[in-house]
């Protein structure tokens, strides 16, 4: 069967999002979206909070994410349940393959610092090429998707979603033989995947996204002053 997946999501616990994983949910249900990750930068606690919710929303698979921001620039990993100690993308990517987790390179050419030997290693080495990013400008994805096609890599289509209304702007289709979280892995890495329902994000909402991170960051810092 083929299930919607949202895999690029993100939640409170991301310096420029406060969506709730639990109105994440209640979103992808009213969508149909039949499995979603929280993929917050650097850190799993959005991920784990999601886990928490498995038996009250038993109608969708929850898969543990995150975005991790490595020395070549961001990566997505799905299925990892641990800190990783190390930001070398390349060691990440080893590692990841050694333990079945799910790699994929999220909006190629956004916020990757990396000579091309190097970026060719990665594209190498990860098991799905974000093709489609619903924060991405138009000519960037048109590239991404090249870059897939040129590798013959499997490609997705991620949201990025920071707010909720964001939530399955890009849906990736996912072929799985059981409605699980262990099917929809396995089938990831295989590549029985492809991304569709390409709608681009309203650009008010990266305005959105640029004031709650200003908002956190004042707030961090009121908090960490002392009164005395």
């Amino acid at each position: 069967m083929w299930i919607a997946l949202d895999y690029h999501i993100h939640s409170y616990y991301s310096y420029d999002s406060l969506n709730d994983p639990k109105e994440i949910l209640n979103v992808a249900l009213n969508k149909k979206i039949k499995a979603i990750s929280i993929t917050d930068h650097n850190t799993l606690a959005g991920s784990k909070l999601l886990m928490s919710y498995d038996r009250k929303f038993p109608q969708i698979i929850k898969v543990e994410g995150v975005e991790l921001h490595t020395n070549f620039g961001d990566l997505i990993i799905l299925g990892l349940t641990e800190r990783l100690k190390t930001k070398d993308m390349l060691e990440i990517l080893d590692w990841s393959k050694s333990y079945d987790f799910v790699t994929i390179l999220p909006h190629p050419y956004v916020r990757h610092n990396v000579d091309d030997e190097t970026f060719y290693e990665i594209i190498k080495k990860v098991d799905i090429i974000e093709a489609f990013n619903a924060r991405s400008p138009a000519f960037l994805n048109a590239r991404a998707y090249r870059l897939a096609i040129k590798f013959k890599k499997p490609f997705s289509a991620g949201s990025d979603a920071h707010i909720l209304r964001e939530i399955g702007n890009a849906i990736t289709l996912v072929y799985v033989e059981d409605f699980n979280k262990e099917a929809l892995i396995k089938s990831l890495k295989k590549g029985f995947c492809k991304g569709i329902l390409l709608r681009k994000s309203n650009f008010l909402y990266r305005i959105t996204t640029g004031l709650i991170q200003i908002a956190k960051f004042n707030s961090k810092k009121l908090s960490n002053k002392s009164i005395f």
